[in-house]
């Protein structure tokens, strides 16, 4: 089974803000992974750790060219 996440519980593990998941989510930077009952977007944990370590890799490299 894979481990879930909501919109809030995403935007502490990312640290950013729930309206940030929104906006990445809109525009397909972010995937759900379904929608629930009750209309609220869901996220796949793995999914939401490898998007936190390609926006690591992208810091990492803005910082090196700096």
């Amino acid at each position: 089974m894979t481990a879930t996440l909501s919109a809030t519980q995403a935007a502490e593990v990312l640290g950013v803000h729930r309206t940030t998941i929104a906006k990445w989510t809109k525009s397909g930077k972010l995937p759900v992974w379904f929608v629930d009952d009750n209309g609220r977007a869901v996220y796949s944990l793995a999914v939401i750790e490898a998007h936190q370590r390609r926006v690591g890799e992208l810091a990492a490299e803005r910082g090196a060219a700096a």
